[in-house]
């Protein structure tokens, strides 16, 4: 059951997006690789920050830059009827003033409580009908599920923490509708702010297009070395809109779609994944093209995101990979069914024995540009790490690669005869790139439809077999 809450706003924070730089005092930007504090209340209060500042609720978020790393003193000032509780985010005590070393980009809040007000509302039991949750501080200490077609609302200001190992679950007809707001974000969070505390939150088939997290911090979940796991979960046919929303502090990802999440439908905009020991996301190719660059990817313990959630993938709808602030991670073949458009600027690191197979149903265009080619690399520089390109029987005019580079691909075996492989019939353009690093040939062609000038058009390097290799 979800009792009466007492009047107690969430502890939590909101983490900015990266834009333009900050001009001296208080500001609403953010800057990657600035020395800067970015300050939060929740409740009713302010903030005096010295150097820097005192700072209003109407000021929040506040973001005050620093030229060099510095000692500050933050002082927390509750308004008439409310009380100091205690600080969150990048320092985490109840000392008032609290003293901070900021050395690179932080985040803290200020919790304010109501005088006089009731307990922490403790959530014990599944959700199966309509329930919304206002504004206050929640404790769940194990699994709780949302099913039944009931749709589980958590307005503005929700502060929900999670015991150890706990998960909020939401399954087949259950909806979420977590929705906050820049200056009321919603929180979920560990008791203990500790990466890998709680599991996350998840969605298992959740086919709803009412399921929207916007302005959700979800925080400290996830198992440690699991790219599986993380602060937000998907699995099989969920639909979820993940808008202006931070997934940091995780032991795993910010984000994992697992294998049987393939047929998920994501949109992701302007979301910061931050912070997370294993990387930003594991999704599949299905779902690569939420991946938008209104997102921010980077700052992350492993900069990748990775692909493919460690087994074999298909693409089976067209589909457009965009380029992102971090490379991907490619850990698992990848079979294309479809077209797969790779954008200008894209990199891709396989991992050992990896294979990309345009099969007689896929096509494949990568066209970079001279500016920004598209990047085929190996996780280990070392040639021949993995398997290469593979056009067999794909006779598309769509089959174009163009301003590229093919690195440490190419093993020398009877199937892998070179770093780009065209056959059976495929038909390809493939000029303006680079092959290098090959443990077989360069390109290696037979019995398909290709450009004359194949051989010319692009250049070569190291290869171990030869350049080019035209099979009779």
């Amino acid at each position: 059951m979800v009792t009466q809450p007492k009047r107690r706003i969430a502890l939590g924070l909101f983490v900015l997006g990266w834009g333009a730089a900050i001009p001296a005092g208080c500001s609403s930007g953010d800057d990657a690789g600035e020395t800067k504090l970015t300050l939060q209340i929740s409740g009713s209060g302010s903030i005096d920050c010295s150097p820097g500042g005192n700072y209003a609720q109407s000021d929040m978020p506040a973001t005050v830059p620093f030229t060099e790393p510095t000692l500050v003193q933050l002082t927390a000032t509750p308004a008439e009827g409310w009380s100091f509780a205690g600080w969150s985010g990048d320092t985490t005590s109840t000392s008032n003033p609290a003293v901070v070393m900021v050395t690179g980009s932080m985040d803290v809040l200020a919790l304010f409580e109501e005088d006089g007000a009731p307990p922490t509302t403790t959530i014990t039991s599944d959700i199966n009908v309509d329930t919304s949750i206002p504004a206050g501080t929640y404790l769940v200490e194990s699994d709780v599920y949302v099913y039944g077609g009931a749709t589980l609302t958590l307005q503005p200001g929700v502060h929900i923490q999670f015991g150890r190992s706990a998960r909020l679950i939401i399954e087949d007809d259950g909806v979420a509708s977590f929705v906050g707001t820049a200056t009321a974000p919603i929180v979920l969070t560990g008791q203990d702010a500790t990466p890998g505390f709680w599991q996350g939150v998840f969605f298992s088939d959740s086919n709803s297009t009412s399921n929207v997290l916007e302005y959700v911090t979800v925080e400290y979940a996830g198992n440690e070395d699991d790219t599986s796991s993380g602060d937000l979960v998907i699995e099989q046919g969920t639909r979820l809109a993940l808008r202006h929303c931070t997934l940091r502090h995780s032991a795993g990802v910010g984000l994992a779609v697992r294998n049987n999440g393939y047929e998920a439908r994501l949109t992701l905009e302007n979301n910061v994944l931050t912070d997370n020991a294993m990387g930003a996301a594991t999704v599949l190719i299905q779902q690569v093209e939420a991946l938008n660059a209104t997102n921010t990817f980077s700052g992350n313990t492993r900069e990748r995101v990775l692909l493919g959630a460690g087994t074999d993938q298909t693409l089976t709808r067209d589909t457009t990979m965009p380029a992102l602030d971090v490379d991907y991670q490619v850990t698992g073949s990848i079979y294309l069914e479809a077209h797969l458009t790779i954008a200008p600027g894209v990199r891709m690191l396989f991992e050992d024995d990896l294979l990309l197979d345009v099969t007689d149903a896929g096509i494949l265009t990568a066209v970079g540009t001279a500016a920004e080619p598209i990047v085929f690399s190996a996780v280990d520089p070392t040639p021949g790490y993995w398997m290469g390109i593979n056009f067999g029987d794909s006779n598309s005019v769509s089959n174009i690669m163009q301003y590229f580079v093919v690195e440490y691909a190419g093993q020398n075996t009877p199937w892998s005869h070179g770093a780009i492989v065209v056959w059976n019939g495929s038909r390809v353009q493939i000029d303006h790139g680079t092959v290098r690093g090959g443990e077989g040939w360069g390109i290696w062609i037979r019995g398909a439809n290709y450009n004359a000038d194949i051989a010319t058009a692009n250049s070569f390097a190291d290869n171990a077999a030869g350049d080019f290799h035209l099979e009779e």
